[in-house]
Protein backbone atom coordinates (compact mmCIF):
# COMPACT_ATOMS: atom_id res chain seq x y z
CA UNK A 1 0.00 0.00 0.00
CA UNK A 2 2.50 2.30 0.93
CA UNK A 3 4.35 2.02 -2.33
CA UNK A 4 0.89 3.05 -4.41
CA UNK A 5 0.75 6.26 -1.94
CA UNK A 6 4.44 7.09 -2.61
CA UNK A 7 3.27 6.82 -6.37
CA UNK A 8 0.49 9.07 -6.20
CA UNK A 9 2.83 11.32 -3.71
CA UNK A 10 5.20 11.23 -6.70
CA UNK A 11 2.11 12.37 -9.37
CA UNK A 12 0.59 14.73 -7.41
CA UNK A 13 4.12 16.66 -6.89
CA UNK A 14 4.37 16.52 -10.64
CA UNK A 15 1.12 17.97 -11.17
CA UNK A 16 1.90 20.98 -9.09
CA UNK A 17 5.13 21.67 -10.45
CA UNK A 18 3.57 21.40 -14.20
CA UNK A 19 0.64 23.72 -12.38
CA UNK A 20 2.73 26.29 -11.07
CA UNK A 21 4.88 26.61 -13.81
CA UNK A 22 2.01 27.20 -16.78
CA UNK A 23 0.31 29.75 -13.98
CA UNK A 24 3.85 31.36 -13.87
CA UNK A 25 4.01 31.44 -17.75
CA UNK A 26 0.64 32.19 -18.51
CA UNK A 27 0.19 35.35 -16.23
CA UNK A 28 4.24 36.06 -16.68
CA UNK A 29 4.67 35.79 -12.59
CA UNK A 30 8.01 34.82 -11.58
CA UNK A 31 7.02 34.20 -7.88
CA UNK A 32 7.03 34.08 -4.82
CA UNK A 33 4.22 32.09 -4.80
CA UNK A 34 2.44 30.90 -1.43
CA UNK A 35 1.03 27.55 -0.59
CA UNK A 36 -2.92 29.25 -1.78
CA UNK A 37 -1.44 30.16 -5.15
CA UNK A 38 0.28 26.51 -5.57
CA UNK A 39 -3.43 24.98 -4.86
CA UNK A 40 -5.41 27.87 -7.13
CA UNK A 41 -2.47 26.37 -9.93
CA UNK A 42 -3.00 23.18 -9.00
CA UNK A 43 -6.78 23.23 -9.18
CA UNK A 44 -6.94 24.67 -11.99
CA UNK A 45 -4.39 23.30 -14.63
CA UNK A 46 -4.01 19.56 -12.57
CA UNK A 47 -8.04 18.85 -12.38
CA UNK A 48 -7.77 15.70 -13.99
CA UNK A 49 -5.83 14.47 -11.78
CA UNK A 50 -7.10 16.27 -8.92
CA UNK A 51 -10.06 14.62 -10.01
CA UNK A 52 -7.99 10.98 -10.00
CA UNK A 53 -7.18 10.90 -6.70
CA UNK A 54 -7.90 7.86 -4.62
CA UNK A 55 -8.57 7.97 -0.34
CA UNK A 56 -5.49 8.58 1.26
CA UNK A 57 -3.63 6.11 3.13
CA UNK A 58 -5.54 5.33 6.71
CA UNK A 59 -8.16 7.43 6.14
CA UNK A 60 -10.76 5.54 4.57
CA UNK A 61 -13.75 8.06 4.93
CA UNK A 62 -11.66 11.06 3.90
CA UNK A 63 -14.29 13.78 1.86
CA UNK A 64 -13.08 14.81 -1.89
CA UNK A 65 -10.99 17.95 -0.07
CA UNK A 66 -9.96 16.22 2.66
CA UNK A 67 -8.63 13.72 -0.25
CA UNK A 68 -7.65 16.30 -2.05
CA UNK A 69 -5.85 18.70 1.21
CA UNK A 70 -3.47 15.18 1.98
CA UNK A 71 -2.40 14.90 -1.31
CA UNK A 72 -1.23 18.80 -2.03
CA UNK A 73 0.36 19.02 0.86
CA UNK A 74 2.22 15.52 0.59
CA UNK A 75 3.49 16.49 -2.89
CA UNK A 76 4.63 20.16 -2.01
CA UNK A 77 6.28 18.20 0.96
CA UNK A 78 8.13 16.42 -1.46
CA UNK A 79 8.56 19.01 -4.16
CA UNK A 80 10.90 20.60 -1.16
CA UNK A 81 12.31 17.34 0.33
CA UNK A 82 13.62 17.42 -3.39
CA UNK A 83 14.62 20.91 -3.70
CA UNK A 84 12.10 21.51 -6.35
CA UNK A 85 10.24 24.71 -4.22
CA UNK A 86 11.94 26.27 -1.26
CA UNK A 87 10.07 28.27 1.33
CA UNK A 88 11.96 31.88 1.45
CA UNK A 89 9.57 33.34 4.38
CA UNK A 90 6.24 34.50 5.27
CA UNK A 91 5.09 31.60 4.01
CA UNK A 92 6.41 32.00 0.01
CA UNK A 93 8.15 29.56 -1.98
CA UNK A 94 10.28 30.05 -4.67
CA UNK A 95 10.34 27.09 -8.00
CA UNK A 96 13.80 25.83 -8.68
CA UNK A 97 14.65 27.15 -12.54
CA UNK A 98 11.22 28.34 -12.83
CA UNK A 99 12.97 30.88 -15.83
CA UNK A 100 14.33 27.93 -17.86
CA UNK A 101 10.86 25.41 -17.05
CA UNK A 102 8.98 28.58 -18.27
CA UNK A 103 10.96 29.11 -21.36
CA UNK A 104 10.99 25.52 -22.21
CA UNK A 105 7.17 25.55 -22.01
CA UNK A 106 6.52 28.47 -23.81
CA UNK A 107 9.14 26.78 -26.72
CA UNK A 108 7.26 23.70 -26.56
CA UNK A 109 4.20 25.54 -27.20
CA UNK A 110 5.59 27.11 -30.21
CA UNK A 111 6.86 24.00 -31.52
CA UNK A 112 3.84 22.33 -31.63
CA UNK A 113 1.29 23.16 -34.27
CA UNK A 114 -1.97 24.64 -33.63
CA UNK A 115 -4.31 21.67 -33.88
CA UNK A 116 -7.97 23.92 -33.55
CA UNK A 117 -6.79 24.83 -37.73
CA UNK A 118 -7.92 23.42 -40.12
CA UNK A 119 -7.04 22.86 -43.87
CA UNK A 120 -9.48 23.59 -46.63
CA UNK A 121 -7.96 22.54 -49.09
Amino acid sequence: MRGDADDWVGLAANSILTAIVTEAATKDQPGPFTLDDLLHAWLDHGATLVDMLPTPPRQPNATNSQARTYWFYEGCHLLEEHGRIAEVGEGKFVIASLGARVAEMRLTEVMQPDRSVRSTT
